[in-house]
């Protein structure tokens, strides 16, 4: 049907020109006969142009894409950019809701968005948790850490990369591999153990856990570390709002970049719906250009929000210092060193991870731990023009954090390898890549990228699997 809309684009446009000339050289008219063949000539000149956009359009498609327009899957070739962790960077909406929200247990939750069943504590999943095991056969595999680790469980769940992975083993051939989805934006250690531990309470069974962090550990406990706070206390960027919110202390500067930011992500949101909803390559190119104007002065408008933030969080530490602050944080009278505040990131992550092996080895059951990518670490991988421009901000918050605590974390791994932690260093997983892997100034990966470290997972897994049934 594709293929044949494009023929019958071609037909057409070969028979308006032919019918415009046969028009011209037509013998004098009278008046009305003139102007109705003005209107006519009119007419098949707009359906020309429409057709040499369309043409246009099709050509800007396929060397964007390497693939042709009307056979395109449009749920995998849609922007990457507008994904759920991107969504409400300032933490609240203009109905007075918040998109982060105080839990218990856990620091915070990220509400789902948009709002999802079963509820599951705001973890996404289609199972309701905890979820029992109805026959034992039944393989549970929990995913845990920040935004990179929730995309790799809502990946797991669409492409069953891992699954289909495992099941190459004999021991997997008659298993039902299920993947549970336990992590959330903005975790870092210790919230990955505790969300371990509060769900295993619960009676939640595991027979694997992969931890995917690194990133979050040392990027956010560094911005937590300059406003005074803990390194091991939760992201001061995401707990904060609620602080500040409930102390009432929020600037009048910060609720009107809240009101510009959600106007345009409004408009981010409405650009990207067209894309999806387009059935001609004209239409899809002018509403990319339009998608991407407003995508950029949203990204703009947020890292000036996160820099006015920052700034004003080092300028007023009293939000979570105040004896009478209706929240506890565990402050520090001033920011630790750099190099006794990175070293305390890193144990703080070490032992996290050697706490959750040493849970999984009582209860026999496995634990993959992996350290993920972030462009802010230098390593062989050649940015393209396009990661240049959306993925590298020269002097970002994250990336001093990145630079200065991922060599603390390196630092650890041999402690973590004497006990029997399955760790894996990724960041060099992207430089054999030449393509786009990176979607925004932070972390994120596009599908290409999230596909590539999926497969990275899944091999690292079955490779030590393998070496287990050798013996």
């Amino acid at each position: 049907m594709n293929f044949l809309r494009a023929n019958t684009i071609i037909i057409l446009f070969a028979r308006l020109l032919s019918i415009q000339l046969e028009v011209i050289n037509m013998k004098p008219l009278t008046l009305r006969q003139r102007s109705q063949n003005l209107l006519k000539v009119i007419s098949i000149n707009l359906a020309i142009l429409f057709l040499l956009l369309e043409g246009i359009s099709l050509g800007f498609y396929w060397r964007q894409e390497q693939h042709f327009f009307y056979t395109r899957n449009q749920t995998k070739n849609l922007p990457d950019e507008a994904t759920p962790e991107m969504i409400d960077a300032t933490r609240i909406r203009l109905d007075d809701s918040l998109i982060i929200r105080i839990h218990p247990f856990f620091g915070f939750v990220t509400k789902l968005f948009p709002a999802a069943e079963p509820k599951n504590y705001e973890f996404t999943s289609s199972y309701q948790y905890p979820l029992i095991k109805s026959h034992k056969d039944q393989f549970i595999i929990g995913v845990f850490g920040g935004s990179v680790a929730a995309n790799f469980g809502n990946l797991q769940q669409q492409s069953k990369i891992l699954a289909n992975s495992l099941k190459q083993l004999p021991s997997f051939a008659n298993k039902e591999i299920i993947v549970l989805n336990f992590a959330q934006a903005g975790y870092k250690q210790p919230q990955q153990l505790l969300v371990l531990n509060y769900f295993m309470a619960l009676g939640q069974e595991f027979d694997m856990v992969i931890n995917i962090d690194g990133f979050n550990e040392v990027a956010l406990s560094n911005l937590n570390n300059q406003s005074g706070l803990a390194v091991h206390q939760p992201s001061i960027q995401h707990i904060m709002p609620l602080v500040r919110l409930a102390n009432n202390s929020l600037s009048l500067e910060e609720m009107e970049a809240v009101v510009n930011i959600r106007v345009l992500r409004n408009r981010v949101l409405s650009a990207r719906e067209r894309l999806d909803s387009c059935s001609f390559a004209s239409c899809y190119v002018f509403n990319l250009f339009v998608y991407k104007y407003w995508r950029d002065l949203d990204r703009e408008e947020t890292l000036r929000f996160e820099t006015q933030r920052q700034r004003q969080l080092k300028n007023d530490s009293s939000s979570f210092n105040a004896k009478d602050s209706l929240i506890y944080m565990y402050p520090f009278n001033a920011p630790l060193g750099e190099e006794k505040a990175f070293a305390e990131m890193a144990e703080v992550w070490a032992n996290s991870s050697i706490a959750i092996a040493k849970i999984m080895e009582s209860q026999n059951g496995w634990y993959f731990h992996f350290i993920q990518p972030n462009q802010y670490y230098p390593t062989q991988r050649v940015f393209t023009e396009e990661e240049k421009t959306l993925a590298i901000v020269i002097d970002h918050p994250y990336a001093e954090g990145v630079q200065k605590g991922y060599p603390e974390l390196f630092q650890q791994l041999d402690t973590l390898k004497q006990n029997r932690v399955n760790i894996f260093n990724g960041v060099t997983i992207f430089d054999a890549e030449r393509e786009t892997v990176y979607i925004d100034d932070c972390c994120h990966y596009n599908q290409l990228g999230r596909e590539i470290f999926a497969k990275y997972v899944a091999d690292s897994i079955i490779e030590v699997l393998k070496e287990d049934e050798a013996f």
